[in-house]
């Protein structure tokens, strides 16, 4: 499984009730097509706790450097 797709299992486990609509931002704010509604509700989100923050860099890195996953498979704090 990839660190994609772990992460995707993190987000649906520990916020089932926002999956869906967390998902779709997530995946907005990686192609850079977010909205100023999605910036507010992932920054809340990001700022909920320090596991979510650490699961956004983690996909951002992975999404800015897929070449190199190891790197970011070395600071996925989930393994």
């Amino acid at each position: 499984m990839g660190i994609i797709s772990q992460c995707l299992v993190l987000l649906i486990n520990e916020h089932p009730d926002m999956e869906k609509k967390l998902a779709e931002i997530i995946g907005r704010y990686l192609m850079r097509a977010e909205s100023d509604e999605d910036r507010r509700v992932l920054k809340q989100w990001e700022n909920d706790s320090p596991e979510n923050h650490s699961f956004l860099n983690i996909l951002k890195r992975y999404w800015d450097s897929p070449e190199n996953p190891e790197q970011t498979q070395a600071a996925n704090p989930y393994e």
